[in-house]
């Protein structure tokens, strides 16, 4: 049985399987829609915009659903006319997009258990029910959990503005949560009502970054040995020794080469730019503090993108209250204070009391 997720977010940067590019019958994307480094793919299968490219004359005709020709590991848009002034017929092709997408069961981009399928509230920006935005929830939520349920895939519902997601929250209706056992659904209820209170705090480890590509601390090693350019036999022995002393070898062999380890996590890290949907979830949680040992930037890109812009501690100290986000092993964009090594805990206990402290 699926799953209906509720969020704000930027539905674009969402690491996802397979989400719901909106479109009209004559395949026109709006400006707001238009994605430049799919361009290629969009023109392949006749989509234009009329700020940049020429009407092809394709239309969408009896299909659902169109699947954009994407690069392995990215998530894949679906084009669907969303245009129209009823609710009820824009409802159902959602629905019948994500029957589309189950059924066509193309490569997927996420290791999770089920599909995550991903759609903004569609039609209510330039396709047509923009005054009736709630009518169109009251509908859709309904018919996404029916789909997700039928096609066992999830579903990610993804809300760009702080209104809207509010909407969307106060449809929901216990049937969304019969799948949770009992002790998990009170686990819930408290950690929301902490969440209310003020009184949550988040911890983020290597588990949250995992749903959107990245490696936890062993696969991280076993990149850096690559980075490192350990043979096969040395990498057997590698593989045999503590996390510690693996990340002291490799950084030994890095910095003969004239590379610091810190710059090879962010070779090995960087490349990833769509954030979780754990991400996206906890972002929009109404928590002040938040701490986490990952280097990657993907919870600050959530919470941007979910209207709670984080300070990132300790290199933007904040004066003003706000929600702030304290990494304590350091983060990409600063590859000096990337902490890995025994040596690198050593130094961070000296230097860093006052922050461990938290």
């Amino acid at each position: 049985m699926g799953h209906v997720f509720v969020m704000r977010g930027d539905l674009q940067a969402l690491r996802c399987d397979d989400w719901l590019m909106p479109c009209s019958a004559g395949l026109h994307v709006s400006h707001a829609w238009w994605m430049e480094d799919l361009a290629d793919a969009l023109r392949a299968v006749g989509a234009y915009n009329h700020r940049r490219h020429p009407r092809t004359g394709r239309r969408m005709g009896d299909r659902p659903a169109i699947p954009l020709p994407v690069p392995d590991g990215t998530p894949r848009p679906w084009l669907v006319d969303t245009t129209g002034s009823d609710p009820e017929r824009v409802t159902a092709r959602a629905r019948a997009f994500v029957a589309e997408v189950a059924q066509a069961n193309l490569p997927r981009v996420t290791r999770r258990t089920k599909r995550l399928v991903a759609l903004p509230v569609v039609g209510t920006g330039a396709g047509g029910t923009f005054h009736e935005a709630g009518e169109v929830l009251r509908r859709l939520l309904p018919a996404l959990r029916e789909a997700a349920t039928a096609h066992g895939v999830d579903v990610a519902l993804v809300t760009w503005e702080a209104a809207q997601h509010a909407a969307a929250q106060a449809q929901r209706s216990p049937a969304d949560f019969r799948g949770l056992p009992p002790a998990l659904s009170q686990a819930a209820t408290r950690l929301a009502r902490q969440a209310l209170q003020g009184r949550l705090v988040l911890f983020l480890g290597a588990g949250v970054s995992m749903g959107a590509g990245l490696p936890d601390w062993g696969a991280l090693l076993t990149a850096l040995g690559h980075q490192a350019g350990l043979t096969a036999e040395e990498m057997a022995l590698y593989q045999q020794k503590h996390a510690l002393d693996r990340a002291e070898y490799v950084a030994l062999r890095l910095a003969q080469q004239g590379r610091s380890v810190g710059e090879a996590v962010c070779e090995v890290m960087g490349h990833h730019s769509h954030y979780g949907l754990a991400h996206g979830l906890l972002a929009g949680l109404p928590v002040t503090e938040s701490v986490t040992t990952n280097y990657d930037r993907l919870f600050e890109k959530a919470s941007a993108a979910a209207g709670r812009p984080v300070a990132v501690l300790p290199w933007q100290p904040t004066h003003r209250p706000g929600p702030w986000l304290l990494k304590m092993h350091g983060c990409l964009e600063h590859p000096d204070d990337i902490i890995l090594t025994r040596q690198n805990y050593v130094r961070y206990a000296v230097r860093n009391a006052a922050l461990a402290g938290i």
